[in-house]
């Protein structure tokens, strides 16, 4: 709707008369409009002008924000602006500005609307910085169809929540010593963190008295602060300490509870660990750890452990060597003569401050270890006799002592005869024991002798082999004019065959090769020189 009011000016000699152009917003369609007006005095005249009217619709600005939030949280915030008019097919475009009457920060103070249809929406994030209740503004500024609108919402901002722990240490003391009582207050809201600030009030119950009733709380963390107050036992018993944050002007308050012990002595705890599996003759070691356990960074224990085992060894003890913080350690050796499991018992005696404690250990001993080595000689001819050599060793760490026992043998190849199956074992030294059998081949061949040494009480059996070659005895073929057959002593065969033929004859028997070998070389110097006057009177 256009008017003009009013529509008729009186003017006088000199003074102009004037009329105002209404124009309701939204109501009058578009295009361009003249106005008239009409003076009322014969000297005055009439007088005109064009304008132009625009469609310009109304809008409505909302806004919504999270709420509540803690101080230092995000609140978003939304923004909604809605074309009101009746038939409206346009959403409105442009910016929106935002502010608030609060402390506090945006992410960003203003945001450009998206939308369709009759409605278009955008956001930004606050931040509160204090705890209130705020008003965050939103103003459209319009645009070329759409008219400027403005709205508003609260956000309650709360303060952040908090934890408080307090912990004492030593958490059990001696009477008439301290133990320092920490309360930690951290910040626990999602968020940017803010160190907690003001003071932690202190209370006991139980015989001791505190240092101090508060202390202020000093930040070390991004998110935490603390601070120490120190508490004396008058007499044994059980003390309650009781810290309480009261809150700042970003913070909640917040509660935590302790106990502690006062005592004549400090309790202790012994642990026994012995090196397990050991064998006979190998030491143990048994390590005795000494605690302190009353949560202190020391003094550690001092004083001896004495040890006892469920077996035959003799008690012994060893003076604890102060360790790092409220730990110290010492050790002694078992070294057992038989197998089995040895429970072995450690008792601390206590000194000026800590308590006595035992702990228990065990480790288990097993037999010690050996080799077979079997040695024959070899090679021989068939029906030689080969002297095998066994040679059983301790091979375990530790004090070795000399296998004792049996040794069983068999062979597995040509046919043969041992001079016996079984030997007995005599030590050589320390370590080592032997025994030796003979072994006649009665073919040409290889035959493996195994050796099983069947084990004695500290020592694990084993086995071991070596082997024999037997080989044909060697000849020399008959000249023409020599008699067409061979004997043990004939011209032909060499001294050395003829010994090894003795060797096979006489087996394992020195006296009766001793007896023969004389015999033999003296029918072998007497053919040889009979072999030499046969070809002189040939030729």
């Amino acid at each position: 709707m256009v008017t003009i009011d009013p529509s008729v000016v009186l003017v006088t000699p000199l003074i102009p008369g004037t009329s105002t152009l209404h124009i309701a917003t939204g109501s009058a369609p578009a295009g361009t409009y003249t106005a008239k007006v009409a003076g009322t005095s014969p000297l005055a005249r009439s007088s005109s002008t064009s304008f132009v009217v625009n469609i310009v619709t109304l809008t409505s600005t909302t806004l919504s924000c999270s709420s509540p939030v803690a101080v230092g949280q995000t609140s978003l915030c939304g923004v909604v602006v809605t074309d009101t008019s009746p038939g409206a097919t346009m959403a409105p475009s442009g910016t929106v500005n935002v502010s608030s009457n609060g402390a506090g920060s945006f992410t960003a103070t203003s945001c450009n609307l998206i939308g369709s249809t009759t409605s278009a929406t955008c956001s930004v994030n606050f931040n509160p910085s204090a705890v209130e209740t705020l008003t965050i503004n939103g103003e459209y500024l319009g645009d070329a169809t759409h008219s400027a609108s403005s709205g508003s919402t609260p956000i309650e901002a709360i303060p952040r929540t908090t934890s408080t722990g307090v912990t004492c240490s030593p958490s059990t003391v001696v009477i008439g010593q301290e133990s320092s009582c920490t309360t930690t207050v951290t910040d626990t809201s999602t968020g940017q963190a803010i160190p907690p600030s003001g003071s932690v009030d202190f209370s006991s119950a139980g015989p001791g008295l505190l240092s101090l009733t508060s202390c202020a709380l000093a930040s070390g963390y991004s998110n935490a602060a603390s601070c120490s107050v120190t508490f004396t036992f008058s007499e044994p018993g059980q003390a309650s300490i009781n810290s309480n944050y009261n809150g700042d002007v970003t913070h909640s308050g917040s509660f935590d509870t302790t106990s502690i012990i006062g005592t004549l002595k400090i309790p202790t705890t012994t642990t026994i660990t012995c090196s397990s599996l050991v064998v006979i003759g190998q030491a143990s070691d048994c390590i005795a750890t000494v605690r302190d356990n009353s949560g202190a960074t020391g003094p550690a224990p001092t004083g001896t452990v004495s040890f006892t085992t469920n077996s035959s060894f003799l008690q012994s003890s060893c003076a604890l060597a102060a360790g790092t913080g409220t730990t110290s350690t010492c050790s002694v050796q078992f070294t057992p003569s038989s197998t089995g499991t040895v429970a072995v018992t450690g008792k601390y005696g206590s000194d000026l401050i800590h308590a006595e404690s035992s702990g228990a250990g065990t480790f288990a001993s097993t037999v010690r270890a050996t080799t077979t080595a079997i040695t024959c000689s070899s090679p021989v001819i068939v029906n030689q006799t080969s002297p095998c050599t066994t040679n059983v060793s301790d091979t375990s760490p530790g004090t070795a002592t000399a296998p004792t026992g049996n040794v069983t043998f068999t062979g597995n190849g040509v046919e043969g005869s041992f001079s016996n199956y079984v030997c007995t074992l005599v030590p050589a030294d320390g370590a080592t024991s032997s025994c030796s059998v003979s072994f006649v081949p009665t073919a040409q061949g290889t035959v493996t002798i195994t050796g099983n040494y069947i084990g004695d009480a500290p020592h694990s059996p084993s086995l071991g082999s070596g082997s024999v070659t037997a080989s044909l005895q060697a000849t020399t073929p008959p000249s023409s004019n020599s008699p067409q057959h061979a004997t043990p002593t004939s011209s032909g065969q060499s001294l050395p065959s003829l010994l090894s033929a003795l060797g096979g004859l006489v087996g394992g028997n020195m006296f009766a090769a001793g007896i023969t070998i004389v015999a033999v070389v003296s029918l072998y110097l007497s053919r040889k020189k009979l072999s030499s006057e046969t070809a002189e009177k040939s030729q």
